[in-house]
C-alpha cells in the first residue's frame, strides 16, 4: 500500500505522518528531501521551476511583504510549478519501492499533488490537508515559537512576515482543493475544525 499525504505548508502533514507511523510499518519519502536532492543535480537552465524562489528570496523585506500580500497568486504558482516539476521522480521512486519490496510506503510533502494519484499503479490511499483561513497566521506563529528547529523560526520570520506569508498559503490551498475536486481526492480544510481533530479525521481515512 502507498499512502499519500499532501496539502499546503503548515497544515499538519508531518503530524499526520507521525500519527500514521504509530499505526503501520512503512518506508517514508519526504518530497522536500527529494526536491532538494534533485535541485542539487540541476541548474536554473535545466529545471528552472526548482530555482524560482531565488529572486523572491533576494527581495527586501518590504518588497517581500508587498508581494505576498498583493500578489499571493504568484507565490502559489511558484510552489505549484515546483511541485509539478518533481512528480515524475515521485512516481518513479514509488514504482521502484513497490517493485523491489513488499513494504508499505508513505509519501509526504507539499509536492504530493492530487493529480499524481492516477499515476501510482499500486493500491493507494491519499489525503490532502489545507487551510483556507487567514486565522491560520496565529496558529502558525505560535507553533513556530514552540519548536526550536522550525524552518520559519530558523529564517527569522516575524509575526508580520507570517501574516503576509499566509496569503500565498491560502491561494496554494485553493489550488489543492480544486485539484482534489477534479481528481476526486479526499481533502480536509483544517480551518473548519481543530487541528488535532483534523489530524484524527485524516488518520481515520488512511487506516480504515
Amino acid at each position: 500500500m502507498i499512502y499519500l499525504i499532501g496539502g499546503s505548508p503548515r497544515a499538519g502533514k508531518s503530524m499526520l505522518l507521525t500519527a500514521l507511523l504509530k499505526n503501520i510499518r512503512a518506508q517514508t519519502l519526504s518530497t522536500d528531501a527529494l526536491r532538494d536532492s534533485i535541485r542539487a543535480t540541476q541548474t536554473e537552465n535545466t529545471l528552472p521551476q526548482l530555482f524560482a524562489w531565488r529572486p523572491i528570496n533576494k527581495l527586501s523585506e518590504k518588497e517581500w511583504l508587498e508581494l505576498n500580500i498583493n500578489n499571493p497568486h504568484k507565490i502559489a504558482k511558484i510552489l505549484f510549478d515546483e511541485s509539478l516539476a518533481i512528480q515524475a521522480a515521485i512516481v518513479k521512486y514509488a514504482q521502484s519501492i513497490t517493485a523491489e519490496t513488499n513494504d508499505d510506503l508513505i509519501i509526504e510533502g507539499v509536492a504530493v499533488l492530487p493529480s499524481i494519484i492516477q499515476h501510482i499503479s499500486s493500491p493507494n490511499k491519499a489525503v490532502f490537508l489545507i487551510d483556507t483561513s487567514l486565522s491560520q497566521a496565529d496558529r502558525v506563529y505560535n507553533s513556530m515559537q514552540n519548536y526550536d528547529k522550525d524552518w520559519m523560526r530558523a529564517l527569522g520570520y516575524t509575526k508580520e512576515k507570517v501574516d503576509a506569508w499566509v496569503h500565498g498559503n491560502i491561494e496554494y490551498s485553493k489550488i489543492i482543493k480544486q485539484q482534489c475536486i477534479d481528481h476526486r481526492a479526499n481533502y480536509i480544510d483544517i480551518s473548519e475544525m481543530n487541528l488535532n481533530k483534523a489530524i484524527e479525521k485524516a488518520l481515520d481515512s488512511l487506516i480504515k
